[in-house]
């Protein structure tokens, strides 16, 4: 008789998910900036942590006046979204 036994856990990665970020500079003089900027989306189960804006699917040129960028950002699936910082 043995009196050993295996328990075996599959643990998966967290589900992700492909948020896409739009943000609009607005067309006032000085507006527009080189800075490094970044996001954290809330949602009902998660947060994403601090992500960072780096390359716009738009423009080689992020964040400039009078301009509409769009970031593709992978992430954890963190249900509905309720904030964003």
């Amino acid at each position: 008789m043995c009196d050993c036994f295996w328990l075996t856990r599959n643990l998966s990665a967290a589900a992700m998910e492909t948020y896409h970020v739009y943000v609009y500079t607005g067309d006032k003089f000085g507006a527009g900036t080189d800075a490094n900027v970044y996001i954290v989306l809330f949602g009902d189960n998660d947060d994403t942590g601090e992500v960072w804006l780096k390359t716009s699917k738009t423009n080689k040129n992020k964040f400039e006046r009078k301009q509409m960028d769009e970031f593709v950002i992978e992430a954890v699936d963190i249900g509905e979204l309720k904030k964003i910082q």
